[in-house]
């Protein structure tokens, strides 16, 4: 096996086993999965590979049960790791075959990717693969600048083609009400105790 670095950000494409077996081209390509985002860093997926197949798992001894009781961003989190998974395949030659997983009597298994055919990597497939190790969290505020049509466009269609949906709040009296909402919901959750505890576990100062 291919064993991950002790620093994922600092591996290098050039050290991509192209000789290796299909188990540990998967391994190497699990160094660009695990940066993916999550909710507070807590990193919630395990991954087990075999052959040409890398299993993704929920990690549930990472879960936040006051934060996420419903592990909805956990799993949110997991998808994550195998959208950067699915891209590093593309981008070093192969087909990402998946297949999501919902079996009742294995709830923590999530999906399986595989190495498939052979095919050329895109453009498109280069700057998804560029952005991963240069993704950061802004927790600052944005800047007051329109997003293009084009672009809101743009991924409301990658959305649907990932079989989900993208919705744009266009009104502004729409946006007030969400806004006074997730101010509510904010300040509900700060005056938790139990929440204020469990967010101190996980997040960096």
């Amino acid at each position: 096996m291919f064993p991950l670095t002790a620093n994922p950000r600092m591996v290098s494409e050039g050290d991509f086993p192209t000789s290796g077996t299909p188990a540990e081209q998967l391994c190497f390509l699990l160094n660009y999965a695990v940066l993916a985002p999550s909710e507070y860093n807590t990193q919630p997926w395990l991954f087990k590979v075999s052959g040409r197949t890398a299993e993704l798992y929920a990690d549930r001894s990472r879960r936040l049960p006051i934060v996420d009781p419903e592990d909805r961003e956990l799993t949110i989190s997991c998808g994550a790791a195998l959208f950067n998974l699915r891209v590093a395949l593309r981008q070093f030659g192969y087909t990402d075959e998946v297949e999501v997983l919902t079996c009742p009597d294995a709830p923590n298994a999530l999906a399986c990717v595989s190495l498939g055919s052979s095919r050329e990597a895109t453009e498109e497939d280069h700057r998804l693969f560029q952005a991963i190790r240069h993704r950061r969290t802004n927790r600052h505020a944005f800047n007051h600048k329109e997003v293009p049509a084009s672009l809101l466009t743009t991924l409301s269609e990658l959305a649907e083609g990932e079989g989900t949906w993208f919705h744009v709040v266009r009104l502004e009296e729409t946006r007030r009400i969400l806004t006074n909402l997730i101010m509510i919901g904010d300040r509900l959750q700060w005056a938790d105790k139990q929440f204020r505890r469990e967010l101190a576990t996980w997040a960096r100062p």
